[in-house]
């Protein structure tokens, strides 16, 4: 998973306080705008903001229904003669408007909008590189996971937990890990004695309660998972992709953040993962 290897050009990436990944994009040649790389949406979305720059009269708009992790909001839509990331340029299509929720960014990628890539993340040197030539050879200390693509295009790992399987939906949009209630039943964890998350906020910033647990050592491929928290939440995420009836989780940048680099290889439905020597089994 060499970054600088791959045949895309390397695009420069950082965090934003959550740490999720934040992407210079230009939209219709204007930008470049920061937008969070979003592996858990099907649609990428701008702010009101950037349509503002665009030149979009909100009230002109065409509504739509956008879907999040934790409800559906009737919003505006503007159509967009181009996206650019890097080397990549999108065609003409429309993006739904966010109106809250992004914490001083201006929109989430969708990494539905960036086709049948390989998308490589650099989380020690900051870089994105995406790919649609064949994967490299996996380096040694990358581990490659199986995955299932999702009928809305997300990926879906299997990760165990004291024993039991637990299916876990790969999302970069998200900054904490929120498991389902039957994975609160399979698996639980240990409620700190003092929680700072106890709501869950969506790209649609609709609110859910959630109890905040740590959880025990999380097992994916070869790796250990170490530290991890999560917030229990009965989410519409997981009633939407099939997974309210089993133990099911959405693990965000909390957990994939101690990753040195991972790779989403959507034509071949993997995932790679380099861990941080200290976190190697």
């Amino acid at each position: 998973m060499d970054v600088h290897s791959e045949s895309g050009q390397p695009v420069p990436m950082r965090r934003d306080r959550f740490g999720r990944i934040l992407v210079p994009v230009m939209i219709n040649d204007k930008g470049p705008y920061s937008l969070i790389l979003d592996t858990g949406a099907n649609h990428s979305v701008v702010s009101s903001k950037v349509a503002a720059s665009l030149g979009a009269d909100l009230d002109q708009l065409a509504p739509t229904i956008m879907h999040g992790v934790t409800g559906s909001t009737i919003v505006p839509t503007i159509q967009v003669d181009s996206i650019t990331v890097g080397a990549f340029k999108m065609p003409r299509t429309k993006l739904p408007i966010v109106l809250d929720a992004l914490d001083g960014a201006d929109g989430f990628l969708s990494t539905n909008s960036l086709a049948e890539r390989r998308i490589v993340i650099d989380l020690k040197n900051d870089l994105m590189t995406l790919s649609d030539g064949p994967s490299n050879p996996a380096n040694p200390r990358d581990v490659t996971i199986p995955a299932v693509l999702s009928r809305a295009r997300m990926l879906i790992i299997d990760t165990r937990i004291n024993g039991v399987l637990v299916k876990a939906i790969v999302d970069t949009g998200a900054q904490a890990t929120i498991g389902n209630v039957a994975m609160q039943a399979a698996v639980g964890g240990v409620r700190p004695a003092k929680s700072s998350r106890d709501l869950v906020v969506g790209a649609t910033a609709a609110r859910q309660p959630s109890t905040d647990c740590l959880l025990p050592p999380i097992s994916v491929g070869s790796l250990w998972i170490l530290g991890g928290r999560i917030a229990y939440a009965d989410m519409p995420i997981f009633t939407k992709l099939d997974l309210a009836s089993e133990p099911a989780m959405l693990i965000g940048m909390d957990i994939l953040g101690q990753f040195e680099s991972m790779s989403l290889d959507l034509p071949t439905h993997t995932l790679q993962l380099r861990a941080r020597s200290a976190a190697r089994s």
